[in-house]
């Protein structure tokens, strides 16, 4: 590759647009974050954005959130062009780009408001992965638009049916990341997912969409009894492959709900003592309250927990020692090292 990122580089003045979009998807597509070639397509397609079409405007931007390459000044002429020409953006096209602004954090709120509004009347036209990722490059981004949302609820509804669990998932997750109780849009993902589950219907089974679902209908305080009890069920066949996160979230969703599920919380015990090294300061706090909550006073669990806590203490945000200080006393359970590195580091903290 480095053959052709020399060969492209030399050339680039003479490509069309469209051929610089290409290159900058290519390299994308296979990983290869070629420093030298990423500066100098930028540089050109700076210069050149006035001929960019639509579809050159979205292979760029998706390039380089795919490669994290936060480009300031192409960010800003891309969002320039994509206002002068959003009427001719299709539902994958401001799907992909919402989602590339989303994962470089590029917020320019007039042409998000811009792409929101053109993707409300492009839904009609969506397919499930361009109404998820939609859904997902707002919340991550935080730009809140209300008839965007209602749009958005209303197709999904409509198409639910036919969506994937991730899809499931992903909108799940918006909406909850939004604080949006959207019970009609809920119901109807609880409903789906429960068809699906008895109809062996999901190809894509995945710890980490059950966990987002979950944490989604926690996060907004819906408990779904029947939903919860696939979540689990389908959870224990799956948790092999669970990471961290999946694993934090699943435990504190079920504990936040007050759901009983104990063969479901043997599973998450045995895998955290399985991959408790990925465990960062979030998902240990959030794990430590979920067995507290429940009261589940698994001590080589809890062990291996605050070995882990006190490895990385210094990572843990305020809350984090507080969720922790917290699970260790309700389960009356003293941890001598691990109290002493809080109480030194909160001496720390009150003292600046």
């Amino acid at each position: 590759m480095s053959a052709i990122s020399s060969h492209a580089q030399a050339k680039l003045p003479e490509y069309e647009p469209q051929n610089l979009s290409i290159t900058a998807w290519a390299f994308a597509a296979l990983g290869m974050r070629d420093e030298p070639l990423l500066s100098a397509l930028s540089v050109e397609a700076l210069s050149r954005m006035e001929e960019f079409a639509v579809q050159d405007l979205v292979n760029t931007a998706w390039a380089l959130a795919t490669l994290a390459w936060p480009d300031v000044p192409v960010l800003e002429a891309i969002a320039v062009k994509a206002l002068q020409t959003v009427d001719e953006f299709d539902s994958q096209h401001l799907s992909n780009l919402s989602w590339a602004f989303a994962t470089l954090q590029f917020r320019d709120p007039q042409v998000l408001g811009a792409l929101a509004q053109a993707a409300a009347f492009q839904f009609e036209f969506a397919s499930g992965q361009d109404l998820a990722s939609t859904a997902w490059a707002f919340a991550a981004i935080a730009f809140r638009d209300e008839p965007f949302l209602l749009a958005l609820s209303l197709h999904a509804q409509a198409q639910v049916g036919s969506l994937r669990l991730r899809e499931l998932a992903g909108l799940a997750w918006a909406f909850s990341t939004f604080g949006i109780r959207d019970l009609p849009l809920l119901k109807a993902i609880a409903e789906c997912m429960m068809k699906a589950h008895s109809d062996e219907a999901f190809a894509e089974w995945e710890f980490q969409n059950f966990s987002n679902i979950a944490w989604s209908f926690a996060h907004l305080g819906v408990l779904d009894v029947p939903l919860f009890d696939v979540i689990a069920s389908a959870s224990l066949q799956l948790l092999p492959g669970a990471g961290a996160q999946g694993v934090a979230n699943m435990a504190w969703a079920f504990a936040s709900l007050r759901v009983e599920a104990a063969p479901l919380f043997e599973a998450l015990t045995s895998q955290t003592l399985k991959i408790l090294v990925e465990f960062g300061h979030q998902a240990l706090s959030n794990t430590f309250w979920a067995f507290a909550t429940c009261a589940i006073q698994d001590r080589p669990l809890i062990a291996a927990l605050s070995s882990q806590a006190l490895s990385i203490l210094d990572e843990f945000a305020p809350q984090d020692v507080a969720n922790t200080a917290w699970a260790l006393a309700t389960l009356l359970i003293w941890d001598s090292p691990l109290f002493d590195a809080i109480a030194g580091r909160l001496s720390s903290t009150f003292a600046e």
